[in-house]
């Protein structure tokens, strides 16, 4: 059986633990989103800094808000490998 609170104790704490690192890596982190593939083997979490943000658009770029919000444009990830792991057993 899946231990779902566990699962989920796991996940917040590799959250709070990234988030602290990237926040002390990087001074001007504006988005930090929590990431799991679609075949539900890997999870972590995605992240960016305004200055990848200014290096990919300009504020009244058409493209800006496709850049500010788009995960698959940001420059910050990290994946939960422990919990990835686990989610891979269970699978």
């Amino acid at each position: 059986m899946f231990d779902y609170k566990k699962f989920e104790n796991d996940i917040v704490q590799q959250m709070i633990i990234t988030f602290n690192k990237l926040i002390a890596e990087n001074e001007d982190l504006y988005i930090f989103s929590l990431d799991c593939t679609r075949a539900m083997d890997s999870i972590g979490v995605m992240a960016n800094t305004i200055h990848n943000l200014e290096e990919q658009a300009e504020a009244d770029s058409e493209d800006y808000w496709y850049y500010k919000y788009c995960e698959g444009e940001w420059e910050l990830f990290d994946t939960f490998e422990a919990v990835s792991k686990d989610m891979r057993k269970y699978l």
